[in-house]
C-alpha cells in the first residue's frame, strides 16, 4: 500500500496580492516512477496545492513558482529525496538565507499520485485541495481545506480556514482553532478533538461521531449509523437527529439543545442556560434539573 506525506510551510499572503505583484514566473515539472515508493513526504511553502489521482506507475509534480524579483526566482525549487519507500518532496524558498529580499515567493503546485497511496500534509499558507487519493495526516495553519472522494485514517490538525470534506472511505479525526468544519458522507469514525471557534456540521456517517471540546459554534449532527457523544461543549447550539445509536453530551455551557430520531438513549449530564427539545427517543432520556 502506498502513503503519501504532504507537509506544506507558508507566508500569509493572499492570492489577490500575489496575483497583482508577482513579477517573474516559472513552471517546474518532474516525473517520478511510483513502484519504490510506500509513502510521500511533501513539505510545500506558499502557494496552493491541488493533489489528485493519476497514474498507478508514477508521481507527477506540476508547479509555478513566483516572485516579485526575477532575479531571485532561480532559487525557488522543487527537490526531491528518496530514502527507501519514502520519497520526500521539499519545496525550497531559501526566506532564511542572508542574502534574500524578496518581498515575497510562492509554488503553486499540483500532484498527481496513484490513488493508492497515502497524504500526510502540512500547510501553513494557502489553500488545499485534494480529490481521489489516500490522505493520512493533514497539518494546516491557514487557509481552506476542500476533501473529495478521499480515503485512509486521517489525522487533520487546521489553525484557520474553512474545511469541506465531501465522501472519505475512513476515519477522520479533527483538530482546529477557527473556521467552520462541513463534514459529510463518511465511511468510518468522525472525531472532532478540539474546536476553538466556528460551525460544526456532520452528516451521513457511518460510525461514531465524537466532538470532544467545542469552545464556540453550533453543533448540526444527522444522519450518523453510530453513537453520539459530545464531552464538551462552550457555547453554540447543538442539534442531533437521525442516530441509529445513543447520544451523549457530556457538559453543555450555552445554546438550546434539539435532540430528535434516536433509536437509542439521550444522556445531557449538564447544563448552562438554553432550552433542552426532545422528540422520538426509542431509548431513555437522562437531563439534569438547570436553571
Amino acid at each position: 500500500m502506498f502513503k503519501i506525506l504532504v507537509v506544506l510551510i507558508g507566508i500569509i499572503v493572499s492570492q489577490t496580492a500575489f496575483a497583482g505583484r508577482c513579477a517573474a514566473n516559472k513552471e517546474i515539472n518532474q516525473t517520478i516512477p511510483a513502484g519504490p515508493f510506500s509513502e510521500i513526504r511533501l513539505n510545500a511553502l506558499a502557494g496552493s496545492l491541488y493533489i489528485e489521482a493519476g497514474d498507478d506507475d508514477e508521481i507527477v509534480i506540476e508547479g509555478i513558482a513566483c516572485s516579485d524579483e526575477t532575479k531571485y526566482l532561480d532559487r525557488i525549487r522543487i527537490d526531491t529525496n528518496a530514502r527507501g519507500e519514502i520519497l520526500e518532496i521539499n519545496v525550497i524558498i531559501p526566506y532564511n538565507d542572508h542574502d534574500w529580499h524578496a518581498g515575497y515567493a510562492r509554488i503553486d503546485l499540483t500532484l498527481e499520485v496513484p490513488a493508492a497511496i497515502a497524504n500526510l500534509v502540512k500547510d501553513s499558507s494557502g489553500n488545499l485541495e485534494a480529490t481521489g487519493v489516500m490522505l493520512s495526516r493533514i497539518d494546516d495553519s491557514s487557509g481552506d481545506i476542500r476533501l473529495r472522494n478521499t480515503s485512509g485514517n486521517l489525522s487533520l490538525r487546521d489553525s484557520s480556514g474553512y474545511i469541506s470534506v465531501r465522501g472519505h472511505k475512513g476515519n477522520l479525526k479533527f483538530e482546529d482553532s477557527s473556521g467552520d468544519i462541513d463534514v459529510s458522507e463518511v465511511d468510518g469514525e468522525v472525531i472532532v478533538k478540539r474546536d476553538s471557534s466556528g460551525h460544526i456540521e456532520i452528516e451521513q456517517v457511518t460510525g461514531l461521531v465524537t466532538v470532544e471540546r467545542d469552545s464556540s459554534g453550533d453543533i448540526e449532527i444527522e444522519q450518523v449509523g453510530g453513537s453520539v457523544t459530545i464531552t464538551e461543549d462552550s457555547s453554540g447550539g447543538i442539534r442531533i437527529r437521525d442516530v441509529r445509536g445513543s447520544v451523549e453530551i457530556g457538559a453543555d455551557g450555552s445554546g438550546d439543545v434539539r435532540v430528535r430520531a434516536v433509536d437509542g438513549d439521550f444522556l445531557l449530564i449538564s447544563k448552562g442556560s438554553g432550552d433542552i427539545s426532545t422528540s422520538d427517543i426509542k431509548g431513555s432520556i437522562s437531563i439534569p434539573d438547570y436553571k
